[in-house]
């Protein structure tokens, strides 16, 4: 009788725990790529990166734009880099 619970009972414990672990270590969103980011344009006239008054995102599919022009995350002198992204 024993032996009948174990040969049973014990892998049905065993894939029982293995599926609770899978769904406690699951992997989330990270807390930075729901974050707000301000970012900037590329104003064509002043060959410079403006601020653009608009909250984006860091991940998703996505580009932000602001007055028809794609907005970036970093201003490296007179470029921009890093396409921002329309929060959900």
């Amino acid at each position: 009788m024993k032996t009948t619970i174990l040969k049973t009972g014990l892998p049905l414990l065993v894939f029982t725990l293995a599926i609770a672990t899978a769904f406690a270590t699951q992997n989330r969103t990270s807390i930075n790529e729901e974050a707000l980011v301000l970012g900037f344009t590329y104003n064509n006239d002043s060959s410079d990166c403006i601020n653009a008054p608009k909250d984006c995102c860091l991940a998703g599919t996505i580009v932000c734009t602001y007055n028809d022009k794609n907005v970036y995350r970093f201003k490296n002198d007179t470029m921009c880099l890093v396409n921002l992204f329309e929060c959900p």
